[in-house]
């Protein structure tokens, strides 16, 4: 684990295995229960990331060509970049009318 040279906080170098789990788990769920095809979902979801902000995320990475937006894919993204995907996640699956179940228990 690497320090923080200006806070001393510990910081993870290799992002959680359970918040890109805990994206692509929503994204599945959400294609599922509106028959949008699952990699539209999930490019959806990336786009609305680059566009919010959220309280403890950061800010989406996306390249813009030819006046288009691309967000960039989750692989290699930070815990915080991830956490603005699972925010956008569940800005869709609230505007599609879709609860979005959070744990084994709600399955």
């Amino acid at each position: 684990m690497k320090i923080c040279p200006t806070c001393g906080q510990k910081i993870q170098s290799r992002r959680s295995k359970d918040i890109s789990d805990h994206f692509h788990a929503h994204v599945t769920q959400l294609a599922r229960e509106t028959g949008i095809d699952r990699n539209e979902v999930y490019m959806r979801a990336l786009i609305h990331a680059c566009e919010i902000e959220t309280e403890g995320g950061a800010p989406y990475p996306y390249t813009i060509i030819d006046d288009r937006l691309y967000p960039w894919r989750t692989t290699n993204r930070s815990n915080k970049e991830m956490m603005t995907a699972v925010a956008a996640v569940h800005q869709f699956a609230a505007e599609a009318g879709v609860v979005l179940k959070e744990s084994d228990d709600d399955l």
